[in-house]
């Protein structure tokens, strides 16, 4: 993934910008609610990848996935 450049930045600004107005809220609110948002939408995906990786472990060693976390906790 890429970064966004200035125009993007600016355009989401406004964004948040015109939907604060329009709902009557603050652009700080308006930013705390997407920063949550895609908070949630990170961890979604980091859970889904960290289940396909289990997945893919247990099925490659037949090791059962208690096991296996109990071995990644060690290392840790």
């Amino acid at each position: 993934m890429g970064e966004c450049n200035s125009d993007e930045r600016t355009r989401i600004h406004e964004e948040i910008e015109t939907a604060a107005k329009t709902e009557g809220y603050t652009i700080g609110t308006c930013t705390r609610v997407l920063m949550h948002l895609l908070d949630i939408c990170q961890y979604l995906i980091d859970s889904a990848y960290e289940a396909e990786r289990m997945r893919r472990l247990t099925a490659a060693t037949g090791m059962r996935p208690a096991l296996l976390e109990n071995l990644i906790n060690l290392r840790n």
